[in-house]
């Protein structure tokens, strides 16, 4: 028994995911260090659903009652991003969620990177 889950249906998925690759289009924004962006990476409904993350958690401490951590919460870590020798100083805001609270990110990445 397959579980319900035939062949058929992995040539789905398989299509399915070089359509999606097809659609994305990578950028390169700078050489060194290299950094590029990935048009259509994430379909709008998708997108919705990552920012949500880290509003849901900023909401959480607006609304004080943030004093404890949950495990499927995303981790919010500002730090400075100068150097001594820098006149101007500026804030870096980055947002860490656990592996399990990012499925499509990490399926979508492991396409795009050919793993």
């Amino acid at each position: 028994d397959d579980g319900g889950h035939s062949n058929d249906d992995d040539d789905d998925d398989d299509k399915n995911a070089k359509d999606e690759i097809q659609k994305w289009k990578l950028n390169l924004l700078h050489k060194d260090p290299p950094v590029f962006t990935v048009e259509n990476f994430f379909t709008p409904r998708e997108c919705e659903r990552y920012k949500s993350l880290a509003l849901e958690e900023e909401d959480r401490f607006a609304f004080g009652d943030g004093n404890e951590k949950k495990r499927d919460s995303a981790v919010k870590i500002t730090s400075p991003t100068f150097a001594a020798s820098s006149i101007s100083k500026r804030t870096s805001t980055t947002w860490f969620c656990r592996y399990e609270m990012v499925p499509t990110l990490l399926a979508k990445v492991q396409r795009l990177l050919g793993g």
